[in-house]
């Protein structure tokens, strides 16, 4: 309430915060977190990733963290796999954070490379970790649909789903 300026990403929370303190807020919307850096040879981007040309893919981007929903994402895949031979989940983005440290982040990505072999999909599931924006926008390009299946649910507040729809990316989330 002593603030000199109150900043919000989103007209949504700057209603709120004049209904709760009487102030106007400045709305700054996020940016996507990847640009998109133009079109891509999907084939030969697909190639590099280890992903068949012709496979249907479907690509999470995003520090990879517990509540973001990958562990039923990846048994999802193996439930859709009988329906769609072609599916490849492709999971692109960081473990490390300051959310989940690196200890926790490397306990976290075995569990995923060990949820994708016990549900049988681990052949057709890539873990890419970190990689630079212009790679990122690369492997969305390449992707047929993005998923984000975060546990508590998308926000605007999300980049990574901004850099989705960037893309031109048809996007599922919960």
């Amino acid at each position: 309430p002593a603030s000199a300026a109150v900043v919000t990403t989103n007209a949504a929370h700057a209603a709120a915060v004049a209904h709760r303190v009487d102030r106007l807020a400045v709305t700054i919307p996020l940016a996507p977190n990847v640009p998109d850096c133009g079109p891509v040879d999907v084939a030969a981007v697909r190639a590099r990733l280890g992903i068949p040309a012709d496979a249907q893919v479907v690509a999470f981007f995003g520090f990879v963290h517990p509540v973001k929903g990958l562990r039923y994402l990846i048994e999802a895949a193996a439930r859709l796999r009988g329906r769609h031979p072609r599916l490849h989940l492709l999971l692109v983005g960081g473990f490390t954070s300051r959310a989940l440290p690196a200890r926790e982040a490397h306990a976290f990505r075995a569990e995923l490379v060990e949820r994708a072999d016990g549900c049988g999909v681990a052949d057709i599931v890539t873990i890419t970790d970190h990689l630079p924006a212009v790679e990122v926008s690369a492997a969305l390009h390449a992707a047929d649909v993005a998923a984000f299946p975060f546990t508590a649910g998308a926000t605007t507040k999300s980049g990574a789903l901004l850099s989705a729809f960037a893309h031109g990316l048809p996007t599922l989330v919960t």
